[in-house]
């Protein structure tokens, strides 16, 4: 875009487009994701199966909520760099040079961080399952939906 201001209606059709740069390849990718969400839970759930502890679904709509929310925060993952360009992209107009240089500079090291760090926790969760359940005397049931909301506020915590 040129450097010069923009009318507001230039401003909101610059976003719409943004905004579409995002969202068709997250649908496609989500679309993905749901047909493929079998082997999404089979991989969430190994560390439980691996060590016999049985995983349940306690609500009628469990099965459908498991995969579409598991699918979207798959989906964000994977988008991650294309939200973060295409949020640097929209403002880069309105940024003087040695902003949009300081920006630039923080956008790949965060982006490699981001993923070294849900890498690890992804390499981390086989040991931590084992851990926190294996120490218990009793026998556990682990609730398939809060074993997703645990294991996703987790990897928000170590990757962000």
């Amino acid at each position: 875009m040129p450097m010069h201001k923009l009318p507001l209606e230039e401003h909101f059709s610059e976003l719409r487009r943004r905004l579409l740069y995002c969202l068709l390849p997250a649908a496609c990718i989500l679309c993905f994701l749901l047909w493929r969400s079998d082997l999404l839970l089979q991989y969430l759930f190994a560390p439980l199966t691996q060590l016999g502890i049985p995983v349940c679904a306690y609500q009628v709509t469990d099965g459908l909520l498991l995969r579409l929310r598991l699918a979207l925060t798959v989906d964000l993952l994977l988008l991650f760099p294309l939200l973060l360009w295409q949020g640097y992209a929209f403002a880069r107009p309105g940024l003087y040079a040695s902003e949009r240089r300081k920006l630039l500079s923080f956008l790949i090291p965060d982006t490699v961080a981001f993923y070294a760090a849900y890498y690890c926790f992804i390499k981390l969760t086989p040991a931590l399952v084992k851990g926190w359940y294996t120490a218990q005397q009793m026998p556990v049931i682990v609730s398939a939906h809060r074993y997703l909301v645990l294991w996703q506020t987790a990897a928000l915590i170590v990757s962000g």
